[in-house]
């Protein structure tokens, strides 16, 4: 195969003494509705297949060259590699190459998920026919929406000896009404058609709450919002996991020190826990190695409130004498909760406004916790719960305070793998 070809050549290349090479092979089918129109020029039924990766090499000198690879660049590897030469660099804690292992047998190929990419087609298109149906009987004024399938293979080669591989297959689905509501999803197989019309008219029924204005009063302050999944999960990841980068932690750039790990610092509510589980079968976003060739296993970051494992790559690892870790995969993938979470219906109860969308959080400084934001799709809730118009407010609080915050409750959303976020923040008009 191409990529076997492209290991051999640089493992001839002459001053290469130790190499990796990430790689990825695979095809796919797309399509997609702008302004309504299910493939239009802006979104036409696309087929492709692409090769891509990426690697590292350790020359005589001990100096290093990372950079990508395609389908071109056997052809064009002189040129290639010669320039990755003259760029070299010295990283020594980074000139690890693994060598065998052995690696989790993970199913993540489905055949009916591969025929969908040429002989079945026509059952993505009958997908988006399903995202674009509710205008009919609804003043939705634009639709937007996504369908596609791909099935492919991955794999990481070394000097070393490492030659593992994977093969797996993706299908997904989104949809948005009048940009104000979204939802979609992933899986290895094929979707039902009868669970996604039910979620799309779940989705419509939020899109029509709020069309009406506010008939209760935005009360400003300190109040309890619920976080929709999204949302939480944009939060979690800008406060939690950009701050358990092994790289940040090391360079004193995180909120987490190296002696919080050490100590297992309690930084947390005793019941809030965060790992991850890399080896669910079937799973979107599960995985068997890592992009450096390193074997996948769940993975504990937070238990019981205390910091157990900031992510570590080879090279940080090895600079802190650490194991190297497991990072997040897809959603799927990531358990964050309490351990106790409430339903949606208890949540919507116990909050007076639900959040769907955040402005600026790429702004906030992420070591302090510390936000100040414009939420500018909220939906006011009456005291039972229900949707009682829209309305654009301010949020502002502290992301970590509101993890210490005995108020604060995780709450499940129908068919969300991340949960949402009861929190209490302070509202302003």
């Amino acid at each position: 195969m191409y990529f076997e070809d492209l290991a051999a050549a640089i493992a001839t290349f002459p001053g290469v003494a130790d190499w990796r090479l990430t790689w990825s092979d695979s095809a796919g089918t797309s399509l997609g509705i702008k302004d309504n129109h299910i493939g239009s020029v802006y979104a036409p039924l696309a087929y492709g297949d692409g090769r891509s990766g990426s690697y590292l090499l350790q020359w005589d000198d001990r100096r290093l060259s990372r950079g990508g690879v395609d389908g071109s660049t056997l052809a064009h590897l002189d040129e290639v590699l010669g320039a990755a030469r003259e760029a070299a660099y010295h990283d020594p804690d980074a000139a690890i190459f693994l060598g065998p292992d052995t690696f989790a047998d993970l199913p993540s190929f489905d055949l009916a998920t591969e025929r969908l990419l040429r002989e079945q087609v026509d059952e993505l298109v009958d997908l988006l026919r399903l995202v674009i149906a509710p205008r009919a009987n609804h003043t939705i004024s634009t639709v937007s929406g996504h369908v596609g399938a791909g099935a492919g293979q991955s794999g990481v080669m070394t000097s070393r000896g490492l030659n593992v591989r994977d093969a797996g297959t993706s299908v997904g689905w989104s949809a948005g009404y009048d940009r104000l509501v979204g939802d979609g999803d992933s899986s290895r197989s094929p979707f039902n058609p009868a669970e996604v019309a039910a979620r799309l008219g779940e989705l419509v029924a939020l899109w029509e709450s709020l069309q009406q204005p506010p008939t209760v009063p935005l009360r400003t302050g300190p109040q309890m919002v619920l976080f929709s999944p999204g949302v939480a999960g944009s939060l979690a990841g800008h406060y939690l996991w950009g701050n358990l980068s092994g790289s940040k932690v090391f360079h004193g750039q995180s909120a987490f020190t190296l002696a919080d790990f050490e100590q297992k610092a309690q930084r947390f509510r005793s019941d809030i826990s965060l790992r991850v589980d890399p080896l669910r079968p079937m799973t979107s976003g599960s995985f068997t190695f890592t992009s450096e060739g390193l074997p996948a296993a769940p993975e504990t970051y937070i238990e019981n409130g205390r910091l157990v494992m900031p992510t570590l790559n080879l090279k940080y690892a090895r600079k802190l004498g650490w194991r190297p870790t497991t990072p997040p995969g897809g959603p799927r993938t990531v358990f964050f909760d309490d351990g106790a979470p409430l339903s949606l219906d208890e949540g919507r109860v116990a909050a007076h406004i639900l959040v769907l969308d955040l402005l600026g959080l790429h702004t906030q400084d992420s070591t302090t916790g510390q936000f100040s934001l414009s939420a500018p799709t909220c939906l006011l809730l009456t005291t039972d719960g229900h949707g009682s118009g829209r309305m654009k407010i301010g949020l502002s609080g502290n992301y970590f305070e509101l993890l210490n915050d005995p108020a604060t409750r995780f709450v499940r959303f129908p068919h969300k793998d991340t949960p949402g976020l009861l929190a209490r923040v302070t509202v302003s008009a």
